[in-house]
């Protein structure tokens, strides 16, 4: 009888992997070697990715917060200051998703932020709307011309 080399447990084996590594392009799909080498460099960036996935929604969540704190002529950290001091333990997701389909629900959170922050801080100060710009406008210096004489250059 001919000695087999692991027989219907090698063919079970490739057919497995190769059906992981359906739709890869050329060899990389049909042998068995190149399709191993893919379906492995694949499992690594899945792997690296799924943790990536999560600091990239969390900073997206944190730009729609800044962005919707803006609006409401207050910080992002002044914002999060707030609710840490009122002690709302909202985490960024359900921030996000309140500024986003909810603005009133998010105008209360911003309230008691507020109402949280010490007097005279710069969070609580509503009178800083600047219209149609931020509230960083008049704080920020303008841009110097590059063709206007520079004192103290000849």
């Amino acid at each position: 009888m001919p000695r087999t080399r692991k027989g219907s447990a090698r063919r079970r084996s490739t057919k497995r992997l190769l059906k992981r590594a359906k739709g890869y392009y050329g060899a990389r799909g049909k042998l068995r070697r190149v399709a191993k080498q893919s379906v492995m460099k694949g499992d690594q960036y899945a792997f690296r990715d799924r943790r990536t996935k999560k600091r990239n929604f969390r900073r997206l969540w944190i730009t729609r917060i800044s962005a919707a704190c803006r609006q409401r002529q207050i910080s992002y950290s002044h914002f999060v200051g707030g609710l840490k001091k009122a002690g709302i333990t909202l985490d960024r997701k359900v921030l996000a998703d309140l500024a986003l389909n909810d603005p009133k629900a998010f105008d209360a959170v911003v309230a008691e932020a507020r109402a949280a922050l010490p007097s005279g801080h710069p969070g609580t100060d509503t009178s800083r709307a600047v219209a149609g710009g931020t509230p960083l406008a008049g704080r920020v210096p303008a841009r110097r011309d590059s063709t206007a004489a520079v004192p103290g250059e000849t």
